[in-house]
């Protein structure tokens, strides 16, 4: 897979940001299926961000981003942006049935 190349911290917090703001609405978003969207929304302002380092050429690969860089970015995003209750909004989606979240969180 390709590699994405170095990019300062201060770049990478601006370009973090959307991915970020869907992270940050967990904390107000109040039933499952609310806080499952803002988990999608991350995700797909990941793929995203991904897609556009691609097309601007700052990634060095010919191969269309792949699931390596793809989890990389979801976890720094995570790490960056530290959201409010995590562990807790995990355990309300695990009883209410979205089990799938036990993984990803």
């Amino acid at each position: 897979g390709g590699q994405v190349q170095r990019l300062g911290r201060a770049h990478w917090s601006t370009l973090l940001q959307p991915a970020m703001k869907h992270l940050h609405a967990l904390a107000t978003a109040r039933c499952p299926d609310d806080k499952m969207a803002c988990i999608k929304r991350w995700g797909t302002s990941t793929m995203t961000l991904l897609t556009e380092l691609e097309a601007s050429g700052a990634r060095h690969s010919a191969s269309p981003p792949g699931a390596d860089e793809f989890l990389s970015l979801l976890i720094l995003t995570l790490q960056r942006c530290n959201p409010a209750c995590l562990h807790s909004t995990q355990k309300y989606l695990q009883v209410s049935g979205h089990c799938c979240i036990c993984i990803s969180l």
